[in-house]
């Protein structure tokens, strides 16, 4: 049982490693910009100008954080290549999560994801997930629901009166 837990304890140290790893968060990130580039070019959009080679420009920076991506956009992209999927996994996002992603990236319902949302939310999905997510996306539930009842009791004094 001792070499179980010790082997245990081996993977998780890994994956940890794998997690903090920046070459590997940057050069899977590169890939799906790239994907994304000619995603959006072949949707008929304005691509993202990244060069050809796996360089990023400073001057490149606004473009990036203007543009917004359809989901329909990273839908096609996800599903249709492989080497976004690679990095996906590369990266340690759950596989069942690849085809939910621009639900998931979307968080304020407007139909497209910006670089920057983009690049949030695949950080905040690398890995297992932990009670600490659980647990802080139930407090913020709870926060939504008592701002609600705070507005409705609003709404009902002022037309009770």
């Amino acid at each position: 049982e001792s070499s179980l837990a010790s082997a245990g304890n081996l993977q998780t140290q890994k994956k940890l490693r794998r997690l903090e790893d920046e070459e590997i968060w940057a050069s899977n990130m590169v890939v799906m910009l790239k994907a994304l580039d000619l995603g959006l070019i072949d949707d008929g959009q304005e691509g993202l100008d990244l060069e050809d080679d796996s360089s990023f420009m400073p001057h490149q920076a606004d473009k990036l954080l203007s543009v917004h991506v359809p989901r329909s956009v990273l839908d096609k992209v996800i599903a249709g290549n492989r080497s976004v999927r690679q990095a996906l996994h590369n990266l340690d996002i759950d596989e069942r999560d690849h085809k939910h992603l621009s639900d998931i990236l979307d968080p304020d319902n407007s139909g497209g994801i910006s670089v920057l949302e983009l690049v949030d939310g695949l950080k905040r999905l690398r890995g297992d997930s932990r009670r600490s997510d659980i647990i802080a996306v139930d407090l913020m539930i709870r926060s939504l629901q008592e701002q609600m009842e705070d507005v409705l009791s609003y709404l009902q004094d002022g037309h009770s009166n």
